[in-house]
């Protein structure tokens, strides 16, 4: 029993591990290998999330807020 649940144990990890690497190659393939896109977009996906953050702790104080989809003249703070 305990040999079944090792073995079982093991063919997940091996299964988690061998997504995980297809989904880096798949996030690699989709910047074409180019650092810079990838940093840019990892620094927009962090300030999205400290934003989404900032709303969370404002709903959770009471404090009134709204959140808006970006418009077609939208930009980014700095």
């Amino acid at each position: 029993m305990r040999d079944r649940l090792a073995q079982n144990l093991a063919e997940l990890r091996c299964r988690r591990e061998q997504d995980e690497q297809r989904d880096r190659d798949q996030v690699i393939a989709e910047f074409g290998g180019d650092p810079q896109a990838m940093a840019d977009e990892i620094l927009r996906y962090r300030r999205g999330l400290s934003l989404l953050g900032q709303g969370i702790n404002w709903m959770k104080s009471g404090a009134p807020f709204a959140m808006l989809p970006p418009g077609p003249h939208w930009k980014a703070p700095i």
